[in-house]
This record gives structure tokens, sequence and C-alpha cells, in this order.
């Protein structure tokens, strides 16, 4: 899921730049407090600081999308049926009747 380059503001007060006015912009979603990680594997986290954990006051940011997900999976699956069923099908029985007729 590509959601476009992220964007990261900072915000100065009295000429000192402060990390907790910075805003990080992925797609259509804004994150107060947050940062990007790379891992090894290649794959980008969100993180966010949290207030109130003692031990790593980060935390992974998760973005619901099992809803636009779903519909986009429906929505492909009946494109699918309606375009490609009728292709398959045809070469499935083009492919039956030629070892049919070859007997």
């Amino acid at each position: 899921i590509k959601l476009g380059v992220p964007q990261v503001r900072l915000t100065r007060r009295k000429g000192r730049l402060l990390r907790d006015g910075s805003v990080l912009r992925i797609g259509r979603y804004l994150f107060r407090d947050a940062f990007i990680q790379q891992l090894k594997n290649g794959r980008w986290h969100v993180m966010k600081r949290i207030d109130g954990k003692k031990r790593y006051p980060i935390d992974v940011v998760k973005i619901p999308m099992a809803a636009q997900l779903t519909t986009a999976f429906e929505a492909e699956k009946s494109r699918m049926l309606d375009e490609e069923m009728p292709k398959q099908l045809r070469y499935a029985l083009k492919q039956q009747l030629r070892l049919w007729l070859a007997r």
C-alpha cells in the first residue's frame, strides 16, 4: 500500500527546534509526535512517542484498514468474476473439446 512521500514538519518556538511539535503526514493520515523507521527487512514503521511509559516511550502506530481492504477485495472479486471467468471457462471448454476430439 503506497500512501505517498511522508512529510515531517517541526515547529520552532523562540528559535529552538522542538520535537514535541513534530507532525508526520503520510497520505491522508496525520500523526503528531511521530517519526518513521526503516527495519532491516526494508519495511517502514511509523513510531509514536507515548507519555507515561517507563521503559520504551515509543509505540508502533496501527491504522485500521480492515474495512478498506474488505471493500477493495469484494470489488476486485466481482470484477474478476464478470471479466475473467468467461475467458477461463471458454479456454477450459476449448481444451476439453480438443482433448475429446483428438481421440
